[in-house]
């Protein structure tokens, strides 16, 4: 038998208390016939449900600084245990609007999402001693949360021009890292992550069946394609 040692990591995810509060004065609420009062509040139930996103896709366009587990960039190169890979495409100086590939199919995600405490909405007493010598409403919201680097063998960062030839090389790469005693781990990225700049590059080269010379597109629809404001 052969045994495999399976290494720990000192690697956490901290969580973090997050929190937004609004304040409407006594005065505003009862001369608010445009109910711009309400829509504040929507508003920000609006930001509370994106936040996550806010959180997870930040973190995704800071790996290329920012250290995975292993103690080197997420996007770059790295170890594993002698079977070397890079998920990193570098456009270098002339660096253009970052664009990613996942596989979000494992057990461990490329990403992580650490949800500690739901969000919560609460409102100050409306008898309380502040509203009292303050005459304002109070509402607010806070969560207990963070995200934090996955397994960096399941995400691809590029910054080189989003075309047919760069994102076959960024597949390929993927779809050819090995783990131990050089076994393929069989990685299939599933979506294209891009900012709005990459938008229609990301449309061209995998929503279109025709490539830029008039050809059939061999990558047609071959990922979904996951447009996010956080990336640029």
């Amino acid at each position: 038998r052969q045994i495999v040692d399976l290494k720990a990591n000192d690697y956490t995810i901290k969580n973090k208390t997050f929190e937004q509060t609004i304040q409407v004065s006594r005065e505003q609420i009862e001369d608010d016939e445009a109910g711009s009062a309400v829509v504040m509040a929507r508003e920000l139930g609006r930001t509370v449900k994106a936040f996550p996103d806010e959180l997870v896709f930040g973190l995704l366009k800071d790996g290329f600084t920012a250290n995975g587990y292993d103690g080197v960039p997420f996007f770059g190169t790295h170890d594993n245990d002698g079977n070397g890979y890079t998920n990193l495409q570098d456009g270098g100086v002339d660096a253009g609007a970052p664009w990613f590939l996942l596989d979000p199919s494992r057990f461990i995600r490329p990403l992580i999402l650490q949800v500690r405490r739901e969000p919560a909405f609460t409102a100050l007493n409306q008898n309380s001693e502040f509203e009292f010598f303050n005459n304002v409403y109070t509402w607010g919201v806070d969560t207990r949360m963070n995200a934090g680097f996955g397994l960096p063998q399941l995400a691809y960062g590029a910054t080189t021009e989003l075309n047919e030839v760069n994102f076959d090389k960024a597949m390929q790469d993927m779809m050819s890292i090995k783990g131990e005693g050089g076994k393929p781990l069989g990685i299939r990225p599933k979506i294209l992550v891009v900012g709005p700049a990459n938008r229609a590059a990301a449309l061209q080269v995998v929503r279109n069946q025709f490539n830029a010379n008039g050809g059939s597109n061999k990558n047609f629809e071959v990922v979904e394609v996951l447009v996010n404001p956080y990336l640029d």
